[in-house]
């Protein structure tokens, strides 16, 4: 019974075949990814670490695609001395897993940022959060207080319901169905999904859902004019399904009125 279950449900590798191909293809020289799994092998995340290893840590919350890391990126981590370690959500780089609720998403993050913290900087360590991961970071802090010593946010959401503006109206609909239907939500993303990867459509409807922001627009443009123009989004967000939809749910409820009151948040 217990060979068949194996076979019917393999155990799934903590760097999969796509990350690995994402890292080769996309990132520059000087990126390691490698798997931590916990003692008792409840835990199991993929891990992106940059920077001398023996610079200091910093851990980092990714958004809903990863971004576009280049070669200066990890000069300025060495000239720092900073040695940035993304503990990756489930699901990410991974479009064969399958979603999570909310909260064991949430959780399994928690659990994936504490696994490298304690292998990795064994001692209190600085947060940083992209986006919606910033409920992670919170989360994380109130579970493990000990070991953040500040959270950093960065394009962080700070209230339910955004955006209001028209260019956005698929993103505002997205997040109304995520917090009022979450149950609909899956078939929707599935949906819009499909119509992403037909070609053209994604770099379009990024172009447009952030025309009413000059600063979005320039961080698109900036990403779209790169190295590899729309493949390096494309592949970063289309196959990280699984962990993207959560971008969506966590804005349901953010959490920042949970926030430890002594936490230096910046």
């Amino acid at each position: 019974v217990l060979a068949l279950a194996r076979h019917v449900n393999p155990t799934r590798q903590a760097v999969g075949r796509t990350l690995e191909d994402y890292v080769s293809r996309y990132m520059p020289k000087g990126v390691r990814a490698y798997g931590l799994t916990s003692a008792d092998g409840q835990t199991s995340t993929p891990v992106l670490d940059m920077g001398q290893p023996n610079a200091r840590p910093v851990i980092v919350l990714h958004p809903m695609a990863l971004p576009d890391i280049r070669a200066a990126d990890i000069e300025v981590c060495e000239r720092l001395g900073l040695r940035l370690v993304w503990p990756l959500r489930h699901g990410t780089l991974d479009p064969g897993a399958s979603a999570l609720t909310p909260e064991a998403q949430l959780e399994h993050a928690v659990r994936g940022a504490e696994l490298a913290i304690a292998t990795i900087a064994r001692d209190t360590v600085p947060v940083l959060a992209f986006a919606a991961a910033s409920k992670v970071g919170l989360a994380l802090a109130r579970a493990h207080p000990q070991h953040v010593s500040a959270l950093h946010v960065a394009g962080v959401c700070v209230r339910e319901g955004r955006p209001e503006s028209g260019a956005r109206r698929l993103a505002r609909g997205v997040l109304a169905l995520a917090a009022q239907r979450p149950m609909l939500l899956d078939p929707v993303l599935g949906h819009l999904e499909t119509r992403l990867r037909r070609p053209g459509a994604l770099k379009q409807f990024l172009e447009t859902q952030f025309s009413d922001s000059p600063a979005d627009a320039a961080i698109v443009a900036r990403d779209l004019n790169g190295t590899y123009g729309i493949d390096r989004f494309s592949d970063s967000l289309l196959d990280s399904a699984a962990s993207a939809r959560h971008d969506f749910l966590f804005q349901a409820d953010l959490g920042w009125h949970r926030a430890p009151a002594d936490l230096p948040i910046q």
